[in-house]
């Protein structure tokens, strides 16, 4: 998208047929709305949803990766407490343990990008918890 038209004004039907990209990205994150016409409005909406789902998309894929054994942190000991607990044998065998490894890597991940994003994870313990602001 070459993002301009006379005017000065983005091409929003463009981005609203095709799919997001840098252009339609930085064109949504500098449009004023108050000075596009109605048609101009549905397109930039559409072209806002299909980046909304583009980036969604990108955020599933960057926290697979970061799910990854090792890439949050060494999965090895929360696999042994894992393979303890479910297992029938209640021991660490290390064939019992590599199975649970993406379990805990993923684990791991989630504990980071919620700690990253100050989401709480479990429920306050009840009665002298504070809520947070």
């Amino acid at each position: 998208m070459d993002g301009k038209q006379a005017g000065a004004r983005p091409i929003w039907a463009a981005p609203a047929a095709t799919g997001a990209d840098e252009a339609s990205l930085v064109s949504l994150a500098r449009v004023d709305p108050a000075a596009l016409s109605g048609a101009e409005l549905i397109d930039a909406i559409t072209a806002s949803e299909k980046a909304l789902s583009w980036l969604g998309g990108m955020q599933m894929r960057l926290m697979a990766a970061f799910a990854e054994p090792f890439k949050a942190g060494d999965p090895t000991r929360l696999a042994a407490r894992l393979a303890k607990k479910h297992c029938t044998t209640g021991d660490d065998d290390p064939d019992q343990v590599e199975h649970f490894v993406p379990a805990a890597a993923a684990s791991l991940a989630a504990a980071e990008i919620a700690a990253a994003l100050r989401i709480r994870t479990s429920p306050p313990a009840t009665g002298s918890a504070k809520p947070t602001p």
